[in-house]
């Protein structure tokens, strides 16, 4: 779960940053756009760190048997059900 989590949070500081510097070279570099992208960043991860969270747990099961991993191919594709 915690792995989930820390995606969770790479995710959410990968929206910040990207939308802070669309916004950086779109405007010549004011200030406020880190503002912006702060909140955006924050705004993300109300979705992605529980998001993450889901996910990491759904992994953490399948080695215990309660969920059901399917591999395709060499591992490049895995379902968890």
């Amino acid at each position: 779960v915690r792995d989930g989590i820390k995606f969770g949070r790479l995710v959410s500081l990968g929206i910040g940053g990207s939308v802070s510097l669309t916004g950086i070279i779109a405007s010549g570099f004011d200030p406020s756009i880190f503002i912006i992208g702060g909140i955006m960043g924050v705004a993300s991860s109300i979705f992605t760190v529980p998001g993450g969270a889901v996910l990491g747990s759904i992994h953490a099961q399948a080695p215990e048997g309660i969920a059901v991993e399917y591999v395709i191919g060499d591992g490049e594709w895995v379902i968890v059900k």
